[in-house]
């Protein structure tokens, strides 16, 4: 179990929470999480609170995770804060799902498109050369820059667990590994870009 200095403890000046309470809270977010994930994150941030105990508003709920403080405690008692953040976690994964395959389908339909010498050909006859290439490094370097921001807020989203009847939102950086991230994300994103690929070069002949 990791020491964690008081430093890095964050409470919220609305909550009744007792130093005792939030050691303990401190103890059950410890058995959600990667040790070695959260000793990146103290090294990596090190005047940044690792926890946030005891909030019980939106307002203060919006300003830990814009200051970006991994693992965040909702007061026991604010259950309708509970339930918003879980119908909000719901709508992300699905704008999540529905990000992931539109940016992995237009990587795939654009190298479709690309590779496609008749559709090049077709193209060059109709539109200049200098155009084709600007136009085509603009959408590439546009993709390229949503791609990165895309996957940057996926290692970064938050999940909510109920530990003992407290409610905590979760970072994905501070459970899951790098390697996870590869592994769970990365991958299934490229084989997707992959079959979009060979189903677009297959339709286009």
């Amino acid at each position: 179990m990791l020491d964690i200095p008081s430093s890095f403890v964050l409470s919220s000046k609305l909550s009744p929470l007792e130093p005792k309470d939030v050691l303990r809270l401190l103890e059950l977010a410890q058995t959600r999480w990667n040790d070695r994930c959260v000793e990146h994150c103290m090294t990596m941030h090190p005047s940044r609170p690792l926890l946030a105990a005891g909030i019980s508003n939106p307002q203060d709920l919006q300003r830990v995770i814009s200051y970006g403080v991994p693992v965040i405690h909702l007061e026991r008692e604010c259950q309708s804060l509970q339930g918003a953040q879980r119908r909000h976690l719901s709508e992300l994964r699905y704008l999540h799902w529905v990000g992931f395959l539109g940016s992995a389908g237009s990587w795939g339909g654009l190298g479709a498109l690309l590779s496609n010498h008749r559709y090049s050909r077709k193209l060059a006859e109709h539109a200049p050369v200098a155009m084709i290439y600007g136009g085509t490094t603009m959408v590439v370097v546009a993709l390229s820059l949503y791609t990165a921001q895309f996957m940057r807020t996926l290692r970064y989203s938050y999940k909510l667990r109920i530990i003992d009847e407290e409610h905590f939102l979760l970072r994905d950086d501070v459970v899951y590994s790098g390697a996870w991230f590869v592994l769970k994300k990365i991958v299934p994103y490229c084989l997707t870009v992959a079959s979009v690929y060979t189903l677009c070069k297959h339709k286009l002949g």
